[in-house]
């Protein structure tokens, strides 16, 4: 019988014992009272779920968890999956008998609220109660203004028609490198050129040319490098027609270095300072439940005037393109905790100590990996790359194989798929032909993301990859752990 027992009605269940003697003694390991403190927290996400899904009855019932941590780690995982199904399957109920031309003047009650609104058709569909809680954020004398879309990419892309709508002629500087986020501004026709090194960004800042520079806090590529904000600010300050600042977020969550950066910005001569990102990854607690893009806005005080219109052309933008929210969607994203500040903040505060952990913890002993790369200066990002030192094609097809055959004999549950921001560890490996990006020769990475709390599964990882790590090579790896299939 299991020692975890149900805490209260239609929540998750109570925190009770659970025999430590199946870990190994590690002095800076507390997996135990992690996985408790994870059971907490699905109590409460799982009580915003049932408020935004209008019902008293529990989503999915909690396991009968054992003792043994690592089954019972296993256990919450597949409990997360269910009562998210459950939440998305009595959302989907309730608004079956909705048409997504609905009657004339009918009006709609956004779940768990008593926010009205009426629409036309479901590409009109206005997120008013969501975009509400964009609202708070003003930049010391700058205004806040933002508005929500249907994807991260949606988002990108409403920002960019709108600012060709508005200066006529759109000239980006990009220090990034999310691949899609090129492939955007070639379908959209954008002049754009990719600043390769901190000197080059540094000189589009200062120059006339670009009239927006594009920037990744952190960029997603297989360096993670990072962005020199001082000079960056100073090269905009002195430049005689200062840059439109655009921040893709996406990989930093909610932090106070992202915040320091967004309120240095302010502070400079930037004339028009936006933010946007996926709010699928890091402002859902990890589950997923719709497709999300955010878009956010502070305008220098003495040019608001000039951008009053930016918030009209976005939005009339938007809704011609079809690339809003839908009423389902919307309502999938009732809950509390979504695009909720303390939330986010927690969630990506979790998973950067878990991947900083992941980081520090494995000790690349053997000669498999040629290094691994994590975030500088502080920054907190969503996984950690491993590089192989034989690194083509082929070999990260094996290399995917042997772990998830490795995961299974450990009984560890490891999904293999991409993206992050789960609530435990996910894995892929992203081969040399997946990414192209400018100015850089093609190479495959082992990418481990890990969730928000390191419990019993996170350190027999750690412990997993500490093993993969000290072989000499892949086939040394293979032959000791035994040949996996191959992905396609």
């Amino acid at each position: 019988m299991s020692e975890w027992g149900p805490r209260q009605s239609g929540s998750v269940a109570g925190a009770g014992r659970i025999d430590g003697a199946y870990l190994p003694a590690h002095p800076q390991r507390a997996p135990i009272r992690e996985l408790e403190q994870e059971i907490a927290r699905l109590d409460t996400i799982a009580c915003d779920l049932m408020q935004a899904a209008e019902t008293s009855e529990p989503l999915a019932r909690f396991p009968d968890l054992p003792n043994d941590p690592l089954q019972a780690d296993n256990e919450l995982q597949r409990y997360v999956g269910e009562l998210r199904a459950g939440y998305l399957r009595q959302t989907a109920s309730r608004l079956a008998g909705d048409w997504l031309t609905p009657p004339t003047g009918r009006r709609f009650n956004f779940p768990g609220t008593n926010i009205a609104y009426d629409y036309a058709y479901d590409r009109q569909h206005p997120p008013v109660a969501l975009e509400r809680r964009l609202r708070r954020g003003g930049r010391g004398r700058r205004r806040k203004g933002g508005l929500l879309a249907g994807s991260g990419m949606a988002a990108i892309g409403i920002v960019l028609q709108s600012l060709a709508e508005l200066l006529q002629t759109v000239r980006i500087a990009a220090f990034a490198s999310y691949f899609e986020t090129f492939t955007l501004f070639r379908l959209l026709r954008v002049d754009f050129r990719r600043a390769l090194t901190q000197e080059e960004l540094h000189r589009a800042g200062r120059s006339d040319r670009p009239n927006i520079l594009y920037i990744e806090p952190v960029q997603y590529n297989w360096r993670l490098e990072g962005v020199d904000w001082e000079r960056l600010i100073q090269s905009i300050d002195a430049a005689d027609d200062p840059p439109i600042v655009i921040l893709d977020t996406t990989l930093c969550g909610a932090s106070s270095l992202l915040d320091d950066a967004i309120d240095r910005l302010a502070d400079s001569a930037c004339p028009l300072l936006i933010c946007v990102r996926s709010g699928l990854k890091l402002d859902q607690e990890g589950l997923e439940l719709a497709n999300l893009g955010v878009v956010e806005w502070w305008p220098r005080p003495d040019c608001a005037d000039a951008w009053a219109r930016l918030s009209t052309v976005a939005a009339a933008y938007r809704t011609v393109a079809g690339l809003g929210l839908g009423r389902r969607e919307a309502c999938a994203l009732a809950p509390r905790f979504v695009l909720n500040r303390g939330h986010a903040e927690a969630l990506a505060a979790g998973i950067g100590r878990s991947n900083r952990t992941l980081f520090a913890e494995t000790e690349l002993a053997g000669g498999i990996f040629s290094h691994k790369t994590f975030a500088s200066g502080g920054w907190e990002v969503p996984f950690v790359l491993f590089h192989l030192r034989q690194g083509g094609f082929r070999s990260y097809r094996e290399l995917a194989g042997l772990i998830a055959q490795e995961a299974q004999r450990r009984r560890l549950d490891l999904t293999m798929s991409g993206s992050f921001g789960f609530r435990t560890e996910r894995f892929e490996t992203i081969l040399p032909n997946e990414q192209r990006r400018s100015g850089e020769a093609p190479e495959g990475v082992l990418k481990f993301a890990c969730g928000c709390y390191r419990g019993p599964r996170f350190w027999a990882v750690v412990d997993m990859l500490n093993e993969l790590a000290g072989f000499g090579s892949l086939q040394e790896a293979a032959l000791r752990w035994g040949r996996g299939d191959a992905f396609s």
